[in-house]
């Protein structure tokens, strides 16, 4: 459902991009699937085929860290991470910059 909605605001913005999401036989560890390598499209394929398509399919080393480089802490009250979404109001309807906890 999400993937929907995603993917109608792409194409309002026209961007010309498509997401899916794998198909559930995609890199399963356990089940009736899980000693078998099938593509994103739930195809079967071999573990060669597999493992040369494996940087196209799973994160890179590169995309963790790229992902660990975005993610930077904030602890100044009142402020949140660029990777957060901030809450629409705070806990008991007080604003999200409420002093909960009064340090001395």
């Amino acid at each position: 459902r999400i993937v929907g909605r995603w993917q109608r605001d792409l194409d309002k913005l026209d961007m010309g991009l498509k997401i899916t999401l794998p198909d559930q036989k995609f890199r399963r560890h356990q089940g009736v699937y899980a000693d078998h390598n099938f593509s994103p499209e739930g195809e079967l394929i071999t573990e060669e085929e597999f493992n040369s398509h494996r940087d196209e399919w799973l994160p890179t080393d590169a995309d963790r860290e790229h992902v660990s480089s975005c993610m930077v802490q904030v602890h100044e009250v009142g402020k949140i991470a660029n990777w957060i979404s901030p809450p629409n109001r705070g806990v008991n309807d007080n604003p999200f910059e409420f002093e909960y906890v009064k340090l001395s």
